[in-house]
């Protein structure tokens, strides 16, 4: 979250927000839970950190006390709001890992679509660099797409292709022959 030298520390703390709805119609209670993921400036941490007490019945040392610590010393804190539990899941295999993959995978598919691109299957899409996009362009079922590319307008890209580092111009219908 560093902006510039001249960037007012913020903490940014992901957060899972769970919605409860209340007895009365117009109002909502939020939760915000801590997941455990911080972005402090080194120098303030270190600060923080070496201040940090044990006066608790455990006897142990919080990491999230340094929240207490930034708001007494007046440091802006942004909370970071996560879209799906997912996002801030822990990943301790191999499986989870894929999940945690193929969700990533699936966001950046919705955003080209949100931008225009036409995807068959968004499921069955790899974005695995920086795609740079013209209007109305087509991809097909199973697309891996790495490194930087740039697709110019009215491109159409057949099933099972694997594009890197690869400027498309204007008009062109790329697909794999066999």
């Amino acid at each position: 979250m560093v902006m510039g030298v001249s960037f007012v520390m913020k903490i940014a703390i992901s957060l899972l927000l769970l919605k409860k709805k209340m007895r009365q119609k117009t109002q909502k209670t939020y939760f915000e839970i801590n997941t455990g993921f911080m972005v402090v400036k080194a120098d303030l941490l270190k600060r923080w950190v070496n201040s940090l007490g044990n006066d608790n019945k455990q006897n142990e040392y919080y990491l999230t006390d340094i929240v207490a610590k930034a708001v007494a010393d007046e440091i802006n804190i942004a909370p970071v709001l996560a879209e799906s539990n997912i996002e801030v899941k822990g990943i301790n295999n191999r499986s989870q890992l894929a999940e945690a993959e193929r969700y990533f995978q699936l966001v950046q598919a919705h955003h080209l679509m949100h931008r225009g691109v036409g995807l068959c299957d968004p499921a069955r899409f790899d974005l695995r660099g920086e795609l740079e996009i013209g209007r109305d362009n087509e991809i097909d079922i199973n697309v891996v797409i790495e490194g930087r590319v740039k697709l110019g307008n009215n491109v159409t890209i057949g099933a099972n292709c694997y594009i890197k580092d690869t400027i498309i111009a204007d008009n062109v219908t790329f697909f794999l022959i066999r």
